[in-house]
């Protein structure tokens, strides 16, 4: 799963660019958008020691790949767009049993 962390003045037009361009790239299965704030109530929960505010985080786009290897490739197509502020990996969540 990869990240894309969008700037704190990312414009509208900017973020349906960055999302338009995510729906188009061959290994992306799925892109959900995450708000600052629903990032901010995912982390407390997920790290309950963790003093964060919520303008410690970022708005971002959730982007599964249906490969691995994809990353690099579809990470190569959003840095440095206009309303990125980075692309980072993270662990997909484990199934649950």
């Amino acid at each position: 799963m990869l990240v894309v962390s969008l700037r704190d003045d990312v414009t509208t037009a900017q973020r349906q660019s960055v999302e338009a361009k995510l729906r188009t790239l061959p290994g992306v299965r799925a892109i959900a958008f995450e708000s600052r704030d629903a990032a901010y109530q995912r982390l407390r929960k997920e790290l309950p020691d963790w003093d964060g505010r919520p303008a410690d985080v970022h708005a971002s786009y959730q982007v599964a790949l249906t490969d691995g290897r994809a990353a690099d490739s579809v990470r190569g197509e959003v840095v440095g767009m206009p309303g990125v502020d980075s692309v980072t990996a993270r662990p997909s969540p484990s199934p649950t049993r």
